[in-house]
């Protein structure tokens, strides 16, 4: 199994819209991944307190092999994600790593 967990910092402000509402938005885009991408083996979304400090929004994913990781990431519905995400985020961190 493969772990996939991005944290990520929002800008203040994005798109006209605060960092909580551009937060939730992130969290809806992200989990309707899971019913289009068929790699994802679990897909969720943690917001503080149950993120490091310093960080809006993670999420956690699982996939059955380092392929099934890449795939998702080559996904036409996630790189739409991606398009919005690089609009309001100010920071990333991610971690990837077998189980």
């Amino acid at each position: 199994m493969i772990r996939h967990i991005v944290r990520w910092e929002l800008q203040a402000e994005a798109l006209g819209k605060s960092k909580l509402a551009n937060a939730q938005e992130m969290a809806n885009r992200l989990l309707a991944l899971r019913s289009t991408v068929p790699s994802i083996r679990e897909l969720h979304i943690h917001f503080p307190p149950e993120v490091p400090e310093g960080f809006d929004l993670e999420l956690d994913s699982l996939f059955d092999s380092w392929a099934g990781l890449e795939a998702y990431m080559e996904h036409p519905a996630h790189q739409q994600v991606v398009a919005f995400v690089k609009q309001v985020v100010a920071r990333r961190e991610v971690d990837d790593f077998e189980e």
